[in-house]
Parts: structure tokens; sequence; C-alpha cells
């Protein structure tokens, strides 16, 4: 064996090989898609049941059904920050498309805020 030559670990990666890229995974992905779904589930189930009878239990199964709407929106709100936090620090880490997870960031954070002024708001209206 030659001096000049490098000893390469049989278990290295090759440099002319291409790298495979590491798909971004995270457990918030799911909050932040089923959300909104059961937002609108939450809403039009309230707005359906409030039409059965009348009087003042329809009105508090509407408040229940606002109250849930808004709060499972900030809830998908909340994941989508944490969501996009997470990307971009993946893409720190190990490269990969930057474009719009900022933007999608500071955006979900300020409907988050958007939202919980809007919930609160609702909440202590009555004090």
């Amino acid at each position: 064996m030659d001096e000049n030559e490098e000893q390469r670990s049989p278990v290295a990666p090759n440099p002319n090989d291409a790298l495979v890229p590491i798909v971004f995974r995270h457990p918030s992905d799911k909050y932040r898609k089923v959300s909104p779904v059961a937002a609108v589930v939450v809403a039009v189930g309230a707005f359906l049941l409030s039409m059965v009878g009348d009087g003042e239990p329809n009105y508090d199964i509407m408040t229940a059904g606002a109250f849930g709407c808004c709060s499972l929106l900030n809830v998908a709100f909340i994941s989508q920050a944490i969501y996009q936090q997470k990307l971009i620090e993946h893409h720190a880490i190990y490269g990969g498309e930057k474009k719009g997870s900022k933007f999608a960031y500071i955006l979900s954070v300020l409907l988050t805020l958007f939202g919980m002024t809007i919930l609160l708001g609702n909440l202590f209206q009555n004090y």
C-alpha cells in the first residue's frame, strides 16, 4: 500500500454517490391537518343542532360550537407554527428547500395571536 493513498472505511459513504434527502416528519403535522376539518364539523354540527328546537338551549349550542370551532382553529394555527419552526430547524441541519418556511411560521404565529384574542375576548365577554 502506498503512503500517499487514503485509507477508507468500508462503511464510509463514497463522495461520488448521490445523497438521499432526509424526509421531514413531525407529530404536529397530523394535528395541523385534522384540526381545521374538526373545526368545520363542530361549527356545522352546532348550527344544525341549534335548528332543532327553540329558546335558550339553542343559543347555548351555538355558543359551544363557536368556542369549539375557534379553539380547534387555534390548535391548527399552533400546530402549524410548531411544524414550520421544526421544519426550519430541519433545513438548517440537513439542508433542503427553505422557500416559504419563515413566512409560514410568522403567519401562523400572527394567526394564533389573532385567534387567541378572539377566543379570550369571547370567553371574558360576560365579566
